[in-house]
């Protein structure tokens, strides 16, 4: 496996402890020797500059798989970029952490043609992916509709999450208390998340790491997202909350915070600190 990273060092310290992994320099190094090239990027706007560079090379007959969160233009346009120089493609959003990721526990959203995604699937179910949403044979921009939807879906229970969290320890009713209702409403079901939420909001963590994703990013998205919502006549109020939250915490915080610190723009809008102290009550 050859390993490509706009960082290189990151790359290399990816592979530190991969032996069948190799960092390479530069994106043809990538590229030129291989059958299938997976990509997953920061933002559309790297996206399409990275496939635009990519597509200045002879690619007839290489797949390509794309798992960035773009919009479904963006997607379609890296579609047809590919097409045009003999490409096939294969658009694959992901649902998940780092951690889900590790564990080979993603939500997988595959959109193509069904014979290129047909080669793709001994890498999916039991290895990257816990569940394939499978849109074999659909527009690629669909999937990333989708991942658009899940993007909503995500930020308002993270909203949700942060307003009860704060809500919970103020009224002294603690951060406890509420897992406890989080893990007996829905056993094995959506609250599930709720509880992942919960409980990095809680440890603090989402404030003290280098993001995986900049607040800078995330908010480049929900624009997108709420342009297409407004370009539709579609109101998501809940989500605009969210938003506004992202905004204030870029406002307050060091730039270490992740999405999560949508709880930190809850607690100072409720007089608490912007960063809360590892919780246990």
């Amino acid at each position: 496996m050859l390993l490509w990273n706009r960082t290189s060092q990151v790359a290399i310290d990816q592979c530190k402890n991969n032996d069948s992994a190799k960092p390479v320099e530069t994106i043809a190094d990538a590229v030129a020797p291989s059958d299938i090239v997976w990509s997953c990027l920061a933002d559309e706007e790297a996206v399409l500059s990275v496939y635009g560079e990519i597509c200045k090379g002879d690619i007839m007959g290489k797949l390509f798989v794309e798992c960035s969160t773009i919009t479904a233009s963006g997607t379609e346009t890296v579609a047809q970029q590919l097409k045009d120089k003999g490409a096939e493609f294969v658009t694959m959003p992901v649902f998940g952490e780092p951690g889900t990721a590790s564990a080979g526990n993603l939500i997988v959203v595959p959109a193509g043609p069904a014979a290129a995604v047909d080669r793709i699937r001994p890498y999916l179910e039991g290895c990257l992916a816990g569940a394939v949403i499978d849109f074999s044979d659909e527009k690629h921009g669909q999937a990333s509709l989708l991942k658009i939807v899940g993007n909503v879906l995500i930020m308002t229970a993270i909203e949700q999450v942060s307003e009860l969290m704060v809500f919970s320890e103020k009224s002294g009713l603690g951060v406890n208390n509420l897992r406890k209702l989080f893990a007996a409403m829905y056993p094995g079901g959506p609250i599930k998340q709720h509880l992942l939420y919960q409980g990095h909001m809680a440890s603090g963590e989402w404030a003290r790491k280098v993001p995986i994703v900049t607040l800078d990013a995330v908010i480049g998205l929900t624009d997108k997202v709420a342009a297409l919502a407004e370009s539709l006549d579609v109101k998501l109020p809940a989500y605009e909350v969210a938003r506004q939250h992202l905004r204030v915490a870029k406002n307050l915080s060091s730039g270490n915070a992740d999405i999560l610190s949508i709880y930190g723009a809850v607690r100072a809008e409720s007089g608490l600190d912007f960063v809360n102290s590892v919780t246990t009550e």
